[in-house]
């Protein structure tokens, strides 16, 4: 839960329907002004889902050294207010690979795929490759830092699905003061552009399972969230 204050988000909410089995989740989802922002054009884009249905498959394990593969599709009707609407189908695939993991350090390799096709015949897709690596100092200093690069072929009516940074460096740290209060930051640096795609800090408090504060986005446009969510899930 995100509210956000003094942007242009207005009401947004999302409803869902999910059947898990061995075959995998298959799930029936409507929104209502899902909102992503574009790093170069500084814009944010509002979309929803009218609805679309979707299917993710169960993990595929690859073997004890192989890392393992996820798969998702779907096929909706989208609406992108003040765009563009129609009907996408997308596929997706993602594989991840922990070769290191201890009570203080992890690293992990990953490879994503996505493509999308829809009304008109447009079709849009690209393929990843990353790898971040993660390390707690002390037992209250967690820090995070990774590199994506991604492959672009083809072209997308919706907005919201443009990969505008394809290779970018990441970083993430969360510090744990006392036993309830946890200061964040998140940093993503476009390297074909030379400049900061993404910032965000925040002050958060834990209680029990329930982590809630104020969060500071500046990049790529200020924002102010109070956010909540339930640890643990």
């Amino acid at each position: 839960m995100t509210p956000r204050l003094g942007t242009t988000h207005l009401i947004s909410g999302s409803v869902s329907l999910e059947h898990i089995s061995k075959l995998g989740k298959f799930g029936l989802n409507a929104t209502l002004r899902e909102r992503t922002l574009l790093p170069v054009q500084r814009t944010p884009v509002s979309y929803a889902r009218l609805p679309e249905i979707s299917w993710e498959s169960p993990r595929f394990q690859l073997g004890r050294r192989l890392g393992h593969l996820e798969v998702q599709t779907g096929v909706g009707y989208l609406k992108e207010y003040g765009t563009v609407s129609g009907w996408r189908a997308r596929a997706e695939a993602q594989w991840v690979n922990q070769l290191l993991h201890t009570p203080t350090t992890g690293f992990q390799l990953h490879a994503r795929t996505r493509y999308s096709w829809g009304e008109g015949g447009y079709q849009y897709g690209w393929a990843g490759l990353g790898a971040s690596l993660e390390h707690v100092f002390f037992r209250r200093l967690w820090v995070q830092a990774g590199i994506h690069q991604r492959y672009i072929t083809g072209s997308t009516p919706f907005r919201h699905e443009l990969v505008e940074t394809p290779l970018e460096v990441l970083s993430e740290a969360r510090l744990r003061l006392g036993n309830h209060w946890v200061i964040e930051n998140h940093l993503a640096y476009d390297v074909n552009n030379g400049q900061f795609s993404d910032q965000r800090a925040g002050l958060l408090r834990r209680d029990g399972l329930l982590e809630y504060g104020l969060l500071v986005r500046t990049l790529p446009s200020f924002e102010l969230q109070i956010t909540a969510d339930v640890l643990g899930f």
